[in-house]
């Protein structure tokens, strides 16, 4: 029994590092006072609002006025997924000159390595009064931080021109009652200590349906339990082997062929320089897509596999 409790402890140090949730306060558990209105996200310490605008919020059940309260608050009903917080914020609004959008921002407790894989995963929920159910959300991971002073930060919240390496796959619609897991994986460039929250879809990219709810035109989304981790090296190396992607003819006049050695549906998503998503389409081993309408020019694209980032790269339209 001694040696058996002695094995286990020589290897508890490895697995621990494995397992770290490189995300602090991914529950949002810690604050440093209950919320005490709406636009509270650094309460929860911490996180911050990115931009210079907007009002992405804080719920804790530590407070049972001020409509930011758990479980009833301002935007609905809803039980946090673990403890007794969450964050909370519009990823869509449409009707509007501005495509409103709310992020939310932390440092990771460690820089991520070079050519590593990692896994990230965070739970959503739809908030009662969301007319529109989008399923929208990713996540972008920086080595700036995006802030007046760091990264361009648009005067209101308007999108972010980031490139998210984690997009939730199209028709993982959050619902009101349970939490839906978004996740994926993928290799990191080296360096990156800043993770950002949200939508980075302009409107005409927004994968939609109908919800009961009566704020109109908008979604607002309820966030738990978010975690970074290290995939195993192992993992990593296969990832790259395994999954192949062709895009072809590269420079391209107007077709664009995609091909993916996977049997499974990918996503292609393709950005201009300031990182704006300008098409997004589903691929099944092999699709041509035509960009005709298009202006020339250099174009960034990743091919995404629930969730993951299978392949990213650049194009030129000529």
């Amino acid at each position: 029994m001694k040696q058996l409790i002695f094995t286990l402890l020589l290897f508890l140090p490895f697995l621990n590092c494995r397992s770290q949730n490189l995300v602090p306060n991914g529950d949002f558990e810690q604050y440093s006072g209950c919320p005490i209105g709406q636009g509270r996200i650094d309460s929860a310490i911490p996180w911050s609002r990115p931009t210079d605008g907007g009002t992405s919020d804080y719920y804790n059940t530590c407070y049972t006025t001020y409509g930011v309260g758990i479980p009833v608050n301002f935007m609905g009903y809803q039980n946090a997924r673990s403890g007794n917080a969450y964050a909370g914020l519009f990823t869509f609004s449409f009707g509007s000159s501005i495509e409103y959008r709310e992020y939310i921002q932390v440092k990771l407790t460690d820089t991520l390595k070079a050519g590593r894989c990692y896994h990230f995963e965070m739970f959503i929920n739809l908030s009662n009064k969301s007319k529109v159910n989008a399923s929208n959300i990713g996540a972008h991971f920086s080595d700036t931080m995006v802030s007046k002073g760091g990264l361009f930060v648009p005067s209101y919240d308007t999108i972010l021109n980031l490139i998210p390496q984690i997009n939730n796959t199209i028709g993982n619609y959050p619902d009101t009652l349970n939490w839906r897991l978004v996740q994926g994986d993928f290799i990191a460039q080296g360096n990156e200590e800043y993770m950002v929250l949200g939508n980075f879809d302009s409107n005409s990219l927004i994968d939609s349906v109908i919800n009961s709810g009566n704020l109109a035109n908008n979604t607002y989304l309820y966030i738990d339990d978010v975690s970074l981790v290290d995939c195993t090296p192992e993992n990593a190396t296969n990832y790259s082997k395994e999954k192949n992607v062709e895009v072809f003819p590269n420079p391209f006049h107007a077709n664009l062929n995609i091909k993916s050695s996977s049997k499974k549906v990918g996503e292609f998503v393709l950005y201009d320089i300031y990182a704006r998503v300008i098409f997004r389409g589903t691929v099944k081993e092999s699709r041509v897509f035509n960009f005709q309408d298009i202006p020339n020019g250099i174009f960034f694209y990743n091919y995404f596999e629930a969730g993951h980032i299978l392949q990213s790269g650049k194009v030129v339209k000529e």
